[in-house]
């Protein structure tokens, strides 16, 4: 069921007010490992993890790892939906390399902040930031390789439109990489009612 504008903003107030916490203190009410533990437990690898300034890994609260399908190539432009600290964005500008270029997306302010601390302290040149929704990519037709994505998507509250927007900016025979969280029961009378809670 469709949700009504003022369930729309409801959903998108509990994710700001829940990921300006999370952009204070890293790994705060997570059900799951976070931080290095997170990122070693999905194998990413110690190799990506020292690659990684000091205490940025500690943000990390991905639910997988879009770089398990391969690496990306040298070169390749990659756009990170929800990009949150920019810990796979940081991944991919390593990747991509000199010639590539990794944009981190994210709604939030706090992450983004936090974000872009963590560029400045890896001095990654070819990553940038844009404070966008899901929903509003604001990048050119076939402009990306590859969109990431790692644990954002269920926080979306538009898939449709958001993946819509995904497959406009990916290039043909681009790359979507998706990991994220999946309801697996069906929701209480009220369908915002474990979001929101969860949220808080």
């Amino acid at each position: 069921m469709p949700l009504d504008h003022e369930q729309k903003v409801a959903v998108r107030a509990a994710v700001a007010a829940r990921y300006a916490k999370v952009a204070d203190r890293p790994g705060r009410g997570f059900k799951y490992p976070t931080g290095v533990a997170g990122m070693a437990g999905l194998g990413y690898g110690q190799g990506l993890i020292s690659e990684l300034p000091s205490g940025v890994a500690d943000f990390f609260c991905g639910v997988g790892n879009p770089f398990s399908l391969g690496p990306l190539g040298f070169g390749q432009t990659i756009l990170d939906v929800g990009c949150g600290v920019g810990v796979d964005t940081l991944v991919a500008a390593g990747m991509v390399g000199e010639q590539g270029l990794a944009v981190g997306l994210d709604p939030s302010p706090d992450m983004l902040g936090r974000a872009r601390e963590n560029l400045a302290a890896a001095g990654a040149e070819r990553a940038v930031l844009v404070r966008a929704d899901a929903e509003d990519i604001p990048l050119a037709d076939a402009s990306v390789d590859v969109v990431i994505s790692n644990g954002a998507m269920n926080l979306v509250v538009d898939k449709d439109l958001a993946l819509a927007g995904i497959w406009r900016v990916l290039r043909p025979g681009g790359a979507l990489r998706v990991a994220d969280q999946i309801l697996v029961r069906e929701p209480d009378a009220c369908p915002l009612d474990p979001v929101l809670t969860w949220l808080r």
